[in-house]
């Protein structure tokens, strides 16, 4: 919930009553401290705030950046494999004469 742009500043209390089928199952006093403006970030519809669309992108474009980061740290840190010598193949007789 926000706030009216008019609401003077300081504590307010109030109280939130849970009810079911009319019958209030439970009072749960509760307080609001209103300081200064609140600043709204703009959006793609215009309307100020975040929307979902967005906070989405920027945790993809985050996790794609610590995948790629994570992926060259592990490149680079593996030890470069062992290549076995290259034995020529033998002929009987000894001869290395290859046709």
């Amino acid at each position: 919930a926000q706030a009216d742009t008019d609401a003077p500043s300081g504590t307010h209390n109030f109280v939130v009553r849970v009810t079911s089928g009319g019958d209030t199952v439970k009072e749960v006093p509760l307080s609001a401290v209103i300081s200064g403006k609140a600043v709204a970030l703009p959006s793609a519809d215009g309307k100020g705030g975040l929307d979902v669309g967005t906070i989405l992108i920027v945790v993809f474009i985050g996790l794609l950046a610590l995948l790629i980061i994570l992926g060259i740290v592990v490149a680079l840190r593996r030890e470069p494999e062992e290549v076995a010598p290259i034995e020529e193949p033998s002929v009987p007789g000894g001869s290395k004469e290859y046709y």
